[in-house]
């Protein structure tokens, strides 16, 4: 006896009652709801909590929804280059951009696309005759968790961690001097002699 979905025509790897759960699944985000809508055989909400989870992270519906959410996101042009390149203009993105020569503050619909894209949220105070506002405060994204995010992508925190520690950085380490051979690979050398 098969789990959820068993006992019904497959489609492409997937039954029909898995099919539907994962569709309801997309739209719903909640894999009770989906589980109820696919008709799940469940006595209680527990029973039907502990089958969409079971439906949820079964290999077929788990391809299914990747396959799926993938292909809706290039129809929506959302690729890893575009999201990257909105994380960059914010990781690097300039606060003095704001400013003019003058060191007066850029009204918001005078900002270019770079600058507008580090900008959160704003504030109006006051605006002149024409709506424009002359007093207002910006709230930025967060430039540190962004930028740990692309170090992430990029893979820079694990190579910084496999690095071992020089001796002015850890008292320990005091006793020996570390050589780097080639990348993830390194040699203790006997720490200097007294004098030399």
């Amino acid at each position: 006896m098969g789990g959820p979905g068993s006992g019904t025509a497959k489609i492409g790897g997937i039954s029909l009652q898995q099919e539907r759960f994962a569709l309801a699944y997309m739209q719903l985000e909640n894999a009770t709801e989906a589980a109820r809508i696919c008709g799940a055989k469940a006595s209680n909400n527990n029973s039907l909590r502990g089958t969409g989870h079971y439906m949820l992270h079964t290999p077929a519906v788990q391809a299914y929804i990747k396959h799926f959410t993938h292909k809706r996101l290039f129809k929506q042009k959302i690729t890893v280059t575009r999201v990257l390149k909105e994380m960059n203009r914010i990781a690097f993105g300039n606060a003095a951009d704001l400013m003019d020569e003058d060191g007066k503050c850029i009204p918001p619909h005078k900002w270019d696309k770079e600058f507008a894209a580090t900008v959160q949220a704003i504030q109006v105070f006051e605006c002149d005759e024409n709506g424009v506002p002359v007093k207002f405060q910006v709230r930025y994204w967060d430039k540190p968790k962004v930028l740990e995010k692309i170090g992430t992508h990029l893979g820079m925190f694990e190579q910084a961690a496999e690095v071992p520690a020089t001796p002015e950085d850890d008292p320990k380490a005091r006793e020996w001097t570390v050589k780097i051979i080639a990348p993830k690979q390194y040699e203790a050398l006997p720490a200097p002699e007294k004098g030399d």
